[in-house]
């Protein structure tokens, strides 16, 4: 838990950036607690609604280059378990190093945590499945 409390308080990542990799990875892992839970924190960080739903098929409508990037990288390495070459170049062009290894590790510890609450089957408390109901996902 000091590993994840660490990208939430302390990372380099410009907020509503982690929240849109987190979120990325936790609808493509089909986590319902994960998701629903990222959505306040999502908000928090400056996402619109239309942009928490968008995370599922981001547009260039809902999205400027720097966010589409993170969300290629944190769908691609989600369901690939890697980056194509474009993609990481799309990234490196707005992101130093470490910038990038934190993007990296984001998206990796909540495919982890997204698939543990999956696995162990973990039930939304009702305000977050109250935020997942008016953001209209269903995982």
């Amino acid at each position: 838990m000091k590993f994840g409390s660490y990208f939430l308080e302390e990372g380099k990542l410009d907020p509503k950036l982690r929240e849109l990799a987190i979120l990325r990875a936790g609808i493509l892992c089909r986590s319902p607690y994960e998701v629903a839970q990222h959505v306040a924190f999502g908000r928090r960080a400056g996402l619109t609604d239309a942009q928490i739903r968008g995370v599922e098929n981001p547009t260039t409508q809902l999205f400027n280059p720097r966010e589409m990037a993170v969300l290629a990288f944190a769908g691609e390495l989600t369901a690939d378990a890697r980056v194509s070459d474009a993609t990481y170049a799309a990234v490196a062009s707005h992101f130093n190093e470490e910038e990038i290894v934190e993007l990296t590790l984001v998206t990796a510890f909540y495919n982890m945590v997204s698939r543990t609450l999956n696995a162990l089957e973990v039930d939304l408390d009702p305000p977050a499945a109250g935020d997942l109901a008016a953001i209209g996902l269903s995982l």
